[in-house]
């Protein structure tokens, strides 16, 4: 297994569980976290859905992908590192920019909401560039 499959892998089963952890302080009415993780619920639905699928499909399609040539057997490594990278970048960013109670501590929460939206478009960007000659037929452009 590569390498940057198991960093896919990995930090999709934190997301997976920085995701659940939220939703069930969420879910838990009388607890000392409740109102701070109903503010926090988009962004567990973002762990969820890019943190958690995301990276998990990403991390096996790269592992198990036809290969693409003898010399670069899946493709070009710096696409699949800018991927991982700026995905996870992206989310963390994402995170610290949803949540209302963030504008009161940081005012430019605007600005890095949507430099996380850039940073997660660049990593689905890389991906696609890097899988793309993979999922191809032969002979067919």
């Amino acid at each position: 297994m590569p390498r940057i499959t198991r960093w896919f892998l990995k930090s999709a089963l934190i997301y997976l569980v920085c995701a659940i952890g939220i939703e069930v302080l969420a879910a838990w009415p009388s607890g000392p976290m409740h109102r701070i993780a109903i503010q926090l619920r988009p962004s567990a639905f973002h762990f969820f859905f890019v943190g958690w699928l995301s990276q998990m499909v990403f991390g096996v399609s790269h592992w198990l992908f036809p290969i693409f040539s003898r010399s670069e057997p899946r493709g070009k490594q710096w696409l699949i590192d800018t991927s991982f990278v700026a995905l996870n970048i992206g989310i963390v960013l994402r995170f610290f920019s949803e949540a209302p109670f963030w504008q009161s501590v940081y005012p430019g929460t605007q600005t890095v909401l949507l430099l996380s939206i850039a940073l997660q478009w660049v990593g689905f960007v890389a991906y696609a560039v890097h899988i793309w000659p993979r999922i191809k037929l032969k002979g067919h452009g």
